[in-house]
């Protein structure tokens, strides 16, 4: 559970479930479209996706699936949770995200869930979300 505040009048944009690649994790990886192909390859097996605001469940999520078409660049800081030699590289995304416009003032719960299983075989990992957000607008 998270706790979060916002200011009234604020948007929200958050990915539900989200993969990235870049070089630094993948060296042998060469070009733009294989760091793409990386990034979408462990979320082509999504099982589920929800997400609730304020218990009402927000339906057909599937069809704001994202994924970037050129790269961006980042810097891995030192012991990051990618095990990447720390330090500038370049990497693509793909994912579902959301976009919630400004929620009334007062208390809210923003929940996701999701889940992609990948055959093992793969090398690709298999990973989940559940995330509960209660928003304070103020």
């Amino acid at each position: 559970m998270r706790n979060c505040t916002v200011p009234a009048g604020k948007a929200l944009l958050f990915p539900l479930i989200a993969n990235e690649c870049s070089y630094a994790e993948n060296p042998n990886l060469k070009s733009p479209s294989q760091l793409i192909d990386c990034a979408k390859s462990a979320d082509n097996n999504l099982k589920y996706l929800q997400l609730s605001i304020d218990g009402v469940a927000i339906p057909y999520m599937e069809k704001y699936r994202i994924t970037s078409t050129q790269l961006f660049n980042f810097t891995f800081g030192k012991d990051n949770i990618a095990g990447a030699p720390p330090g500038p590289t370049s990497g693509a995304f793909d994912g579902w995200f959301a976009y919630v416009k400004p929620l009334s003032p007062g208390n809210h719960i923003i929940r996701f869930s999701g889940a992609s299983v990948t055959a093992t075989q793969t090398g690709q990992p298999n990973y989940a979300v559940d995330a509960t957000y209660h928003i304070t607008v103020g």
